[in-house]
């Protein structure tokens, strides 16, 4: 028997937890938990960084060409250890001019300019689709090799489309609803810390399983 409905069950029921946490968010048992734990949750937070690009870049990029991976996470770690004045100063600055996206940000250092608005939102947005479309492309794949018989029912691209339907409605729940979008969130912020924990326990899976492969390959261990 087919059990293509599985993985697809599975799926839901973490998007919907996904979405509890993030609308429980703001109550206040889970507010204090938040406040109390606010580096670690943001800690947590920044492994939203290792998502696709983690799997199809880093990884492949490591099993073909050994140590040139590295400049792919170089560049964050450097930022947040050795210029981190930096960024609380950047952040600083756009929550005393409310700017809510980088647009408004690079905008507001040059008068409000328009121009400059739209030409960095221009930027950011093909700079971001190839990012995007890997992000659709794992979810699609994933499900895909999860539950072979989902392919009978729904394309690739379907289940991409899907997908991208759901993050948009998050993204309107949780991101564009909100008046002023400087102000702390800490659903979304739980919501990805709950998230990385996913991505740090299923990392380590696989890679505690290819390790067992490894050492049960490599000659005199069987």
């Amino acid at each position: 028997m087919a059990l293509w409905f599985v993985p697809v069950i599975v799926a839901v029921l973490y998007g919907a937890a996904l979405f509890w946490v993030a609308h429980a968010g703001d109550r206040p048992m889970l507010a204090r938990y938040a406040d109390r734990h606010g580096r670690a949750i943001f800690g947590l937070g920044l492994a939203v960084y290792c998502t696709s690009w983690t799997f199809y870049g880093a990884v492949g990029t490591a099993a073909s060409s050994g140590w040139q991976y590295l400049p792919i996470y170089l560049g964050p770690i450097l930022m947040f250890t050795l210029f981190g004045r930096f960024v609380g100063r950047v952040l600083q600055a756009g929550k005393a001019q409310h700017s809510t996206s980088i647009a408004d940000f690079l905008s507001a250092r040059y008068g409000k300019s328009a121009w400059v608005a739209a030409l960095v939102t221009i930027i950011a947005l093909f700079g971001a689709l190839p990012y995007m479309a890997l992000q659709l492309k794992s979810v699609s794949q994933t499900l895909t090799a999860l539950a072979p018989s989902l392919s009978g029912l729904l394309r690739g691209e379907e289940v991409a489309l899907v997908v991208a339907l759901a993050m948009a409605a998050f993204a309107v729940l949780f991101g564009t609803g909100r008046l002023d979008l400087t102000q702390h969130n800490r659903g979304v912020a739980l919501a990805i810390a709950l998230e990385a924990v996913v991505k740090f326990v299923a990392l380590g899976a696989v890679a505690a399983f290819a390790v067992l492969l490894l050492f049960s390959d490599a000659p005199g261990l069987e």
